[in-house]
């Protein structure tokens, strides 16, 4: 006798939760046949804290897609809900949605404060490129906020470029030197270039060093009449005290700087024709202690050869991880190797003796008093 009221009680309860659970559809929805080969819709379940709006249009361009007739669309929907969202819709009326509209309206309005807000378009003038960031990572950062903005003006995406990219890269660089006005589609186009350009720097200098490490960087044992040249070096540099900043070439050649194609004194040619460049400081030490037979053109200055300034070689290799210099890598095929490069109005070809002084009306830049 317990057993049958207990059973009867779970029934009553089972056509409680039933009728609680029901469908807020009309007879109308509920009735309409499936269509053959129906597809349900591959989106991730709305739980309620994501965005509604991209939730309904994702559900829509499906519809869309297959055709999806009105009151299927209905029905398919509580199917695409989880937590909260399934539990709203659970206590709809009944027989209160009779068209697809009518419950996206509905949903939008129930999930409203979940959506994501569009940013105003003067955010962007608030992105700026890192000091550690790639011109390729801070575009593609910068597009990513950029599609948070609703057909944001093309004047002010390109306003937010030139001050979000580093001023003292070779992109800007250049864009600064002309005096024409420059349009958004022109800036990305030569902002992939310079992209590019980093890019086939960085496998070149990849390559290298996987060079390097696959050779294990072993040292080699030096002859013994190569420590007797090197206490002759030492002796003499006892008499005549080398300027700083100094390297012996064999040194420089050792070190980890990117490989070039040609002498140091061509490529600080190419860096001197940078209407930007910059001399150095004088050189430090006691001029009369200095080797008189060597001279920098970099320095303007005796006391070692050019080939064998490491200050200038640090300016080279600062261009190179800037993307300037491409073609003297080398990886690069430099196909002007045969050619003189050519010299500046008013400015005379450098002698070809670098242990030599320069006279001084053969350089248009005036030498400083030493």
């Amino acid at each position: 006798m317990a057993r049958q009221i207990a059973d009867g009680r779970d029934q009553t309860n089972a056509g409680e939760l039933m009728e609680n659970t029901s469908l807020p559809f009309t007879p109308r929805v509920m009735n309409f046949p499936l269509p053959d080969q129906f597809k349900m819709p591959r989106v991730n379940l709305y739980d309620g804290t994501g965005d509604p709006t991209e939730h309904m249009e994702g559900l829509r361009a499906h519809f869309i897609l297959h055709g999806t007739p009105n009151a299927i669309s209905c029905r398919v929907f509580p199917l695409t809900l989880a937590g909260v969202a399934k539990d709203w819709f659970g206590k709809l009326p009944a027989n209160s949605i009779d068209d697809f509209k009518t419950l996206g309206r509905l949903f939008l309005s129930q999930f409203l404060a979940t959506r994501k807000r569009k940013k105003n378009p003067a955010y962007l003038l608030s992105l700026v490129q890192g000091k550690e960031e790639s011109l390729k990572e801070f575009m593609l950062r910068f597009n990513q906020e950029k599609l948070m903005i609703e057909n944001p003006p093309e004047q002010t995406v390109l306003d937010a470029l030139m001050h979000g990219v580093r001023a003292e890269g070779p992109l800007m660089a250049e864009l600064s030197k002309s005096t024409k006005l420059v349009t958004l589609g022109q800036f990305i186009t030569k902002a992939d270039e310079y992209i590019n350009q980093e890019e086939t720097v960085k496998a070149l200098m990849k390559n290298q060093k996987e060079e390097l490490e696959a050779k294990g960087n072993k040292e080699k044992v030096a002859p013994a009449s190569a420590v007797k040249k090197e206490e002759k070096n030492v002796k003499r540099s006892e008499k005549v005290a080398p300027s700083y900043p100094r390297m012996d070439h064999r040194k420089l050649q050792s070190a980890k700087f990117t490989p070039l194609n040609t002498s140091m004194t061509e490529v600080f040619m190419e860096i001197r024709r940078d209407p930007a460049f910059k001399w150095p400081s004088k050189l430090k030490g006691d001029p009369k202690r200095r080797d008189p037979q060597k001279y920098c053109e970099y320095h303007r200055d005796h006391g070692h050869l050019t080939e064998e300034c490491i200050t200038l070689r640090q300016e080279i290799e600062n261009h190179i991880r800037n993307g300037r210099l491409v073609k003297f890598l080398a990886g690069e095929r430099n196909q002007r190797r045969n050619e003189e490069p050519p010299l500046l109005e008013g400015v005379r070809e450098a002698p070809r003796n670098r242990g030599a002084r320069p006279r001084e009306d053969r350089y248009a830049e005036p030498m400083q008093d030493q």
